[in-house]
């Protein structure tokens, strides 16, 4: 969605350009190709990918999976499942349920696995027939070493299960590196999460070394920091040379955009920088940045989004989601569901739409907001309107109708009604004149009459609603 908006007819969402080409969504639900200039081009698939390394993937109507070329082209070979290209290679289930590689030309190279993963560092990560893990190269050559589990390369280095239950890594020679841990987590700038033996967390650098510092749980690095729980129960942020930064939070977040969510002891939440200075601004509630943009909870339970200085900006909401791809997902103060850009152009979700406009089964039709400066686009809007309000004018005075008639019979009825009240009053006074202490049989007949006379009387209630309910309609319309 954050790739280059097109108005065109029939589109619903756009993905990011690859190879000058960008995917789309279709209102019927189909996936298709747009050029720069915003020309579809042929091919619909139930599913696709956007293009790497020079091919997309698509699923077809058929229910298999292909690759198409820039020009659109269908390559050679159906397959129940396919991955993107990856380092040359795109993996592939055949018929009989194994998984293969196929190159760049579509040939399937040799190998078949229970299980495998996509090229990672020159390397692919498969399963065996006897349940074991290897990896292979890019010759498809299985390199030594067999393990109870692995994970594809990172930074030059794989974690594997060995079968004494420890963790260990491997090089990229398929050589075991010194050290075995109860836990660890794959290399990530330059360094790895391990559980050692005695319950506490630890960072192990390229060479196997333990970095000092030892915490009651730690995450990876990210940005250049990685988030500890120390012994007293804070949390806080240690650099790459394993040194405490100032600050100790109830609760921290991961540095994302150069800026750390934290939890103070008074349960607010507020930013820090790189360096560990409290921002300005405190929330009730808040969430990382994304995209430049903070959400942040207001003192009044209102959400809003702050930028990188903290400074609020324009758009207050009763809910709001972090941006993904261009767009947040926030509800107005008028209960509506919508999307906003960067920009803040609202874009008003299919269930607002709907009431009002024609709209296909789909979960977002985006308008974007200089579509409304368009007087085609404005009259068209007022003719749908206009139609539906002279179908609701139509259907009003058909009630209208239906009200008269009705109204006449219940007239009818309330005259029966009084006539038969009448007889019974009459029939009650004989009764009290006559016999005091005997029952007398006319006593049944009086029942049966006014219980005749209550469900007449539930009959005009129903009416009368009806009757009612019908004049609103009318009052708020305007007729």
């Amino acid at each position: 969605m954050a790739g280059k908006e097109v108005d065109m007819e029939g589109v619903k969402i756009i993905y990011k350009y690859h190879y000058d080409l960008a995917l789309v969504v279709l209102d019927n639900g189909e996936y298709a190709f747009i050029d720069r200039q915003g020309k579809l081009q042929n091919g619909r698939y139930r599913e696709a990918e956007s293009y790497s390394e020079g091919f997309a993937r698509v699923l077809l109507k058929d229910g298999t999976y292909a690759f198409i070329d820039r020009q659109g082209k269908l390559q050679r070979g159906r397959y129940g499942h396919a991955d993107s290209y990856s380092e040359g290679f795109a993996r592939v289930l055949l018929k009989d349920g194994t998984y293969a590689f196929i190159d760049r030309q579509g040939k399937l190279q040799n190998g078949r696995y229970r299980e495998a993963d996509s090229y990672s560092e020159g390397f692919a990560r498969v399963e065996l027939k006897d349940g074991t893990y290897a990896f292979i190269d890019r010759q498809g050559k299985l390199q030594n070493g067999r393990y109870e589990y692995a994970e594809s390369y990172s930074e030059d280095f794989a974690r594997v299960l060995l079968k004494d239950g420890t963790y260990a890594f491997i090089d990229r020679q398929g050589k075991l590196q010194n050290g075995r841990y109860r836990s660890a987590e794959s290399y990530i700038e330059g360094f790895a999460r391990v559980l050692l033996k005695d319950g506490m967390y630890a960072f192990i650098d390229r060479q196997g070394k333990l970095q000092n510092g030892r915490y009651r749980s730690a995450e990876s690095y990210i940005e250049g920091f990685a988030r500890v729980l120390l012994k007293d129960g804070t949390y806080a942020f240690i650099d790459r040379q394993g040194k405490l930064q100032n600050g100790r939070y109830r609760y921290v977040y991961s540095y994302s955009e150069g800026f750390a969510l934290v939890k103070l002891d008074n349960d607010e939440y507020a930013f820090i920088d790189r360096q560990g200075k409290l921002q300005n601004g405190r929330y009730r509630y808040a969430g990382s940045y994304s995209e430049g943009l903070a959400l942040v909870e207001l003192d009044n339970g209102e959400w809003a989004f702050i930028d990188r200085q903290g400074k609020l900006q324009e758009g207050i909401y009763t809910h709001a989601c972090p941006y993904r791809e261009g767009f947040a997902d926030i509800r107005l103060k008028s209960g509506k569901r919508c999307r906003v850009d960067h920009k803040g152009n609202i874009y008003l979700s299919k269930e607002e739409w709907k009431k009002h406009i024609s709209m296909s089964p789909q979960d977002y039709k985006f308008i974007p907001p200089h579509r409304f400066e368009d007087e085609n686009f404005i009259k068209g809007i007022n003719n749908i309107m206009k139609n539906i309000l002279s179908s609701s004018l139509n259907d009003v005075q058909l009630n209208l109708s239906d009200v008269h008639k009705s109204t006449k019979e219940l007239q009818e009825r309330i005259l029966y009604v009084n006539s038969i009240m009448a007889i019974v009053d009459k029939k009650n006074e004989e009764v009290i004149e006559q016999q005091k202490n005997k029952r007398p049989e006319c006593i049944k007949e009086i029942e049966m009459e006014q219980s005749k006379c209550e469900k007449e009387k539930m009959e005009i209630e129903k009416f009368e609603n009806l009757k009612r309910d019908t004049l609103n309609k009318i009052i708020t319309l305007g007729v």
